[in-house]
């Protein structure tokens, strides 16, 4: 019955997101409709409803001091018992994903003095290396069971800093180095299909691109067209340099 009520209460707050959603016509959608068609098959597709029932489910397990090996079993039983069929490796690899999306973006945040994450357009997130379309709510569900779980981590271990915004910094969500470095693979490697589409469509001059269609006219000439390439390659080869920057320590990391 607990269960069930948990998942009314989570499938509840995702439908009434998607509804949400749905009525905002901004310059993302196509962006996010291509994104999600290219995800492999060996990651599969996760609904927006099925990530706050797993972000739910970590925070249970951690605030329960469950520290054994059974932990993410114990998360994927309850996933699909919450009819999201997931197996332990799914569930333990989308966690490490989105706590590093969420890291990634609030380390944005906190630097940032000029714009936040939240008014950046999909063009402006894939420029500066941030994750892509990251859901809202999803990022404040994550932030909660964080704070939760360092807040447990202060009272059962005095061994913890602040960091100079006065946050309490601790070991957080402790990820083994391995699994961590294998889920970097993964999103490198799709970093490197989208900056390559990206380079398919600039010069193809897909409509998809929004820079492209802004400028897009009755007068528009090919010398203007070919200016527009150029630029919008530049800024698409800078992106594969960070790439494979990042690309290189994460290899010598690992060896």
């Amino acid at each position: 019955m607990e269960l069930r009520m948990k998942k009314n209460k989570v499938e509840k707050k995702a439908i009434e997101i998607k509804a949400e959603r749905a009525k905002e016509n901004g310059e993302c959608s196509e962006i996010k409709k291509s994104f999600r068609r290219r995800r492999s098959k060996a990651a599969p597709n996760w609904t927006l409803g099925e990530m706050f029932v797993l972000v739910n489910e970590v925070a249970t397990v951690e605030s329960d001091s469950t520290k054994t090996i059974s932990k993410w079993k114990h998360i994927s039983d309850n996933c699909n018992a919450l009819g999201v069929s997931r197996s332990l490796n799914q569930c333990r690899r989308k966690w490490e994903l989105l706590f590093d999306q969420y890291s990634r973006i609030k380390d944005w945040e906190m630097q940032s003095r000029v714009v936040s994450y939240w008014s950046l357009d999909c063009d402006s997130q894939l420029e500066l290396q941030l994750p892509l379309l990251f859901d809202k709510d999803l990022f404040g569900s994550i932030e909660e069971a964080v704070q939760a779980q360092e807040e447990t981590d202060t009272d059962s271990d005095p061994n913890f800093t602040l960091t100079k915004s006065g946050l309490k910094k601790k070991r957080r969500w402790q990820i083994p180095r391995e699994s961590k470095n294998d889920e970097k693979d993964d999103e490198m490697a799709v970093k490197l299909r989208e900056q390559a589409r990206l380079v398919h469509a600039i010069l193809r001059g897909d409509p998809e691109c929004s820079s492209y269609s802004d400028m897009k006219g009755p007068g528009e000439s090919q010398l203007e067209f070919k200016r527009w390439q150029g630029n919008e390659l530049i800024k698409v080869l800078g992106s594969l340099n960070g790439i494979i920057d990042q690309l290189s320590d994460l290899v010598q990391d690992g060896g």
